[in-house]
């Protein structure tokens, strides 16, 4: 199956908030990353992942952190200049209250994991300084998987740490 017609599926299996559509969804999605082999996901369907990961309605669904996942698993079929403008979706999000836990786990975890250690940390607290009450879960989970991710750096976890203590205070 193709990723234009994953995609259609898993909109309109969101649309109809059919959860069990969207399991298998996340298998052939996962199968289409997987199949790639080494080569790079083209221009049309990486807009086409980042407008289903990054969609308001999508991430509320149950399954949407597998999606992520699954991009998190297959990262690396991302250009440079992929990963970057992916990023910047991600850090012009506002509406990390609005998605479920297991979604947001996975981004933050993506995002923790697959960037590095600096940007990371900056989106993380710039989210937390942002709005704290609503950002605190996609903040603290990111803030754990990065403190885990860097462990050789002592400063980096230090700081990480830090921050997540006062989350937990908030």
């Amino acid at each position: 199956m193709e990723i234009h017609e994953i995609i259609q599926k898993t909109h309109k299996a969101v649309q109809e908030n059919n959860s069990r559509q969207l399991s298998e969804l996340v298998t052939d999605f996962g199968l289409f990353l997987t199949m790639k082999d080494e080569s790079k996901l083209n221009a049309t369907e990486f807009n086409e992942i980042c407008n289903l990961i990054l969609n308001e309605s999508f991430a509320k669904t149950k399954n949407s952190g597998a999606f992520v996942y699954e991009t998190y698993l297959e990262f690396d079929k991302l250009s440079k200049d992929q990963a970057e403008v992916l990023f910047e979706k991600i850090e012009s999000i506002n509406y990390f209250n609005y998605g479920n836990d297991e979604y947001f786990t996975a981004l933050s975890d993506l995002i923790a994991r697959r960037y590095p250690a600096n940007q990371t940390y900056c989106l993380f607290e710039k989210k937390y300084r942002e709005c704290p009450h609503e950002n605190w879960h996609f903040c603290f989970s990111g803030l754990y998987a990065l403190s885990l991710e860097h462990q050789d750096n002592d400063n980096m976890v230090n700081k990480a740490v830090k921050l997540m203590k006062e989350i937990n205070k908030s």
